[in-house]
């Protein structure tokens, strides 16, 4: 009996013993296989057999488990199979050093975008256009992203930060007049807005998204719910808290709108929209002095803003400044002018392809409402075109 148990307590050590060294065996053959299981893994993809493909890379990746090329190909596999949270995850961990990387991070964003994971999607992209600023199809997917969700301020602020980069893209110029004159509508973007949070529910900007629409829409009582939820989700996000005050200002709560816009710090947001929202509450008080100074901030900000002139102009008519007033009145009506024509030339599709003349008239219409970046830009367009034409 001793002696069975010596044998059996040694047979254990040795194997225990042995057991790295198996393993180590084992992992120096998977690794010089990698390439084969590489190239099977591939071939059996293009056969659409993605289950047995993954099954190609089991052991490479149980001793690689970081092996950039088997995790990209494991996720195209989930994704084929219609897993896309698996697919998602496979994508992001190939490493940001790896070459495989720009094609993992893009079909990463890919699978959350097709999931209706747009939180998740937007930062992925954002993400990949950081690290890869030239890749178009992100950032045409972040472009529709932010109009889909009603985010025409977000979508100016990217499409602008890259005009800095790229001052006579004509790409992006095209795109700032389309988003400002062609405003997305609540009645025709809400459905897709509904089916995505019935598939992914909880989402902060897609509540924010939903609840802007049926105030729109009028169905006061659940766009209250959804913003609500959007700002429970997070009360310190500045876009949230601007949604909030102004629906609470046209419910005439003003202690609680005004409660939306506090800044919790002396380096908390600027921004011209809590300027002319807190002119707007002052107004309904009957501070016409508090109304006139909020509103000179945010037309001061933005002096293209056809809304803000307008009141502006009122304003001052109001408190006896007649002649700044004026000033302002004409300054409102060349803005309404030059909107009322590039609406126009939107509408005609004239700015698909536009040419020598209609750039320069465009670029002068911004000068007339004081867009001066786009007016700069619509300048080198049209200094281009005529570089090409006198070749």
């Amino acid at each position: 009996m001793f002696r069975k148990s010596r044998r059996l307590i040694l047979a254990i050590a040795v194997t225990l013993a042995l057991a790295p060294l198996v393993y180590f065996l084992n992992g120096v053959r998977v690794r010089s296989g990698a390439d084969g299981a590489i190239q099977e893994a591939r071939r059996l993809l293009l056969r659409n057999e993605p289950k047995t493909a993954r099954g190609a890379l089991s052991s490479l990746l149980r001793y690689e488990p970081d092996h950039p090329e088997a995790l990209l190909i494991s996720g195209q596999c989930f994704r084929r199979e219609g897993d896309l949270t698996a697919a998602a995850a496979m994508f992001d961990r190939v490493d940001s050093t790896a070459t495989q990387h720009v094609v993992a991070s893009w079909a990463h964003a890919e699978v959350l975008l097709l999931a209706g994971r747009l939180d998740d999607a937007e930062v992925t992209l954002r993400r990949h256009l950081k690290r890869y600023p030239q890749s178009q199809q992100a950032h045409d997917e972040l472009r529709w992203l932010l109009f889909n969700q009603f985010r025409t301020r977000e979508l100016e602020r990217f499409l602008e930060a890259g005009l800095v980069e790229e001052p006579g893209s004509q790409m992006l110029l095209f795109h700032l007049l389309m988003t400002e004159m062609r405003q997305p509508v609540p009645r025709e973007g809400i459905s897709y807005l509904l089916k995505i949070d019935e598939s992914q529910p909880g989402q902060r900007t897609v509540d924010r998204a939903i609840g802007f629409c049926q105030w729109q829409l009028g169905e006061l009582e659940d766009a209250r719910e959804r913003i609500d939820k959007a700002w429970a989700a997070d009360r310190s996000d500045w876009e949230t808290r601007l949604l909030a005050a102004e629906f609470l200002i046209e419910q005439d709560q003003l202690d609680m709108a005004e409660t939306c816009l506090e800044r919790h710090s002396a380096d908390d947001v600027v921004d011209d929209r809590r300027s002319w929202l807190l002119g707007r509450i002052a107004e309904r008080r009957r501070r016409m002095a508090d109304a006139l100074e909020h509103v000179a901030e945010a037309v001061g900000t933005r002096p293209f803003e056809l809304k803000y002139a307008h009141r502006y102009a009122q304003l001052l008519r109001q408190t006896g400044r007649v002649e700044e007033s004026d000033v302002w009145t004409r300054k409102a009506a060349a803005i309404e002018s030059a909107n009322k024509r590039l609406t126009e030339i939107v509408l005609s599709g004239a700015i698909d392809a536009p040419t020598l003349e209609l750039s320069r008239e465009i670029a002068k219409l911004n000068e007339q409402r004081f867009r001066t970046e786009q007016a700069r830009g619509w300048h080198l367009v049209a200094e281009r075109l005529q570089f090409e034409a006198s070749k």
